[in-house]
């Protein structure tokens, strides 16, 4: 609707309102003046007939008569009383026989009101009669026993009065209504054109035609709004040309950067990817506004946003093996707001090269196997010395002798910690060929807790197993007993004496999810995500006092990745911690479903 129509309607209903309300008091000041007029009327004319009331003397017949006769001229009712309230002629009566019937008028308000002040009126139902009526009684002197006169005229001779005047108002009314709609008519035409014409200039710069100005007005008001208006559409231009630049140096920016960057929406539709991005790809398309497997056809990336989408977290993951080439990428995953309406979310997307890095690590691994081979059998020689001076005697001092069962104590901690070194070289250098095949869980865990039984029992830990004879899963037997010996043996290392591990094995669909729950001190929440490194340690001076190489759960976490798997932990602090590995469930036919 027009803001012309809107205005016509809006003065029309007000001018509507103003006569509704102009009716309803005019008709009661009509009615009011109406009233105000029979009661002038009423007591002139009860002047004149207090004279001749006088002259009418005591006769029952002629008063009667003269009230009849002179209430038939004038259209109303008249009553004589006498002082005792009685009544001795009344219009309204057929013939003087009816007074006897009629109540005593002392109490009517307009008798006492006479009689205190000479004139009395009142707008009331007659009981004699039932009929409304304006009374006005008049307080007489000299008549004889007649001392009051009163004259009623009935309501209905008021109200006959009224309409012809309501109509007469109503109409004219409707007349100025009419006018006053017309004049409204014509000047919301007059004022809405140059607003309108200012509405169609906005749209045409809404739409991009920056050169259009809005018309000037000779009205003030008017002028200045267009003067706004046009100072409004020169800084969105200049606001505008500040963002193209912005925006072009953003992209300057992104297109200049060595690392991958793709912002991907919840629906995996591309809204944004660099040339390093379309590079690693080899995409030679523009790839937004395409399906994110269109665009990066490597299924660690889809897998990672589509896990990223799904659990709104940061992420983070390696990628190797783009498409015609050997590189891998540092993945880094996380969602973001999209600068659009409505709230949208995206996932943004950074590939970092670390195959330089990837070559350096694989250079560090070798060195370190190479090492573990090196130190093993010096180690295990002086190992073997040591054992032979304590079990010979050769130390007869007590002193050389804890010296000497020191030695070897660190001498079996370092061969322990080159055989860890050795086991994880082999491992990220994917040396270790895993031998799949339909696991008894609840076998390999009573080996691995009976494997454990003598150090829970020094540490004062009860170890349980909670596992279904028919769990089957899909693993290497040897590799899994490592990875279960590991988390078994953190739990009883970390617990307190009274404590228990216990080892579950629910099975969620084709998963089976292997629970090593203790009721140990439990790990802080900024420790959770780094309990998986190498050499890491919550707290150092504990960790060396139960032992240990600080890398059996890196072992662990990369045995579980080689079967294609995920582990993770939960833990509260001073309750105890749930070590979950999820493997594939296996059928008793193979070794997997």
């Amino acid at each position: 609707m027009k803001i012309r129509h809107h205005l016509l309607l809006l003065l029309t209903g007000a001018g509507l309102v103003a006569t509704v309300a102009l009716a309803v008091f005019g008709s009661g000041i009509i009615a009011r003046a109406s009233r105000e007029s029979a009661e002038a009327r009423l007591s002139f004319e009860s002047d004149l007939l207090a004279l001749q009331v006088a002259t009418l003397g005591a006769d029952p017949k002629a008063r009667h008569g003269w009230v009849q006769s002179v209430g038939g001229k004038l259209g109303l009712r008249l009553t004589l009383i006498t002082e005792d309230g009685r009544v001795v002629a009344d219009s309204a009566l057929r013939d003087d026989s009816e007074l006897p019937s009629l109540e005593n008028h002392l109490a009517r308000p307009e008798v006492i009101e006479a009689g205190k002040e000479g004139r009395g009126r009142s707008l009331r139902r007659s009981t004699s009669v039932g009929q409304e009526f304006l009374y006005l009684a008049r307080r007489l002197e000299g008549a004889g026993e007649v001392r009051f006169l009163r004259l009623a005229l009935p309501t209905r001779e008021l109200d006959r009065f009224e309409p012809g005047h309501l109509i007469a108002l109503v109409a004219s009314v409707l007349v100025s209504l009419a006018a006053s709609t017309a004049l409204a008519y014509w000047a919301v035409r007059r004022l809405s054109r140059p607003i309108e014409a200012m509405s169609r200039s906005a749209e045409l710069v809404a739409a991009g035609e920056l050169g259009v100005s809005v018309p000037d007005h000779p009205d003030e008001e008017l002028s200045r709004l267009a003067f706004a208006i046009n100072r409004m559409k020169g800084t969105l231009v200049t606001k505008l040309e500040e963002l193209d630049d912005e925006h072009q140096l953003v992209l300057t920016m992104m297109e200049g950067m060595e690392e991958g960057l793709l912002l991907v929406g919840k629906d995996h539709q591309v809204l944004m990817a660099n040339a390093a991005v379309r590079r690693i790809f080899r995409v030679h398309v523009d790839p937004i506004g395409h399906r994110l497997g269109e665009v990066v056809r490597h299924p660690t990336v889809i897998r990672e946003v589509d896990r990223t989408i799904a659990n709104g977290e940061s992420r983070r993951e390696t990628v190797t093996g783009t498409p015609g080439s050997d590189k891998s990428f540092d993945l880094h995953l996380r969602m973001v707001d999209i600068p659009r309406g409505g709230g949208e979310r995206g996932v943004l997307v950074l590939f970092i090269d670390i195959t330089r890095l990837e070559a350096l690590e694989k250079v560090r691994r070798q060195f370190v196997a190479d090492v573990g081979h090196e130190l093993r059998t010096p180690v295990t020689s002086i190992k073997g010395a040591l054992e032979t001076v304590l079990e010979g005697g050769l130390v007869e001092n007590s002193d050389g002798r804890h010296f000497l069962a020191v030695a070897a104590r660190q001498a079996d901690r370092m061969a322990e910690l080159l055989s860890d070194l050795t086991d994880l070289s082999l491992i990220e250098t994917g040396s270790i060929q895993l031998d799949l095949e339909a696991v008894e869980l609840a076998a390999l865990v009573e080996d691995v807790l009976a494997g454990l039984q003598s150090r829970a029992k020094d540490r004062e830990v009860q170890l349980r197993a909670e596992v279904a004879l028919s769990t089957l899963v899909r693993a290497d037997r040897r590799r899994l007993e490592q990875i279960l010996t590991n988390l078994v043996d953190n739990g009883i290392k970390f617990n307190r004496p009274g404590g228990s591990v216990t080892v579950r094995a629910p099975t969620v669909g084709p998963v089976v999810h292997i629970e090593v729950v203790d009721t140990g001190v439990g790990i802080p929440p900024d420790s959770l995500n780094r309990v998986f490194q190498r050499f890491y340690r919550v707290e150092k001076s504990r960790s060396r006092d139960a032992g240990g190489t600080g890398l059996g759960l890196a072992i662990a976490k990369h045995l579980v990745r080689l079967h294609e798997g995920e582990i993770r932990v939960e833990s509260e602090v001073g309750v105890g911690s749930r070590f979950t590995v999820e493997l594939l469930k296996a059928s008793p036919e193979g070794p997997g479903d």
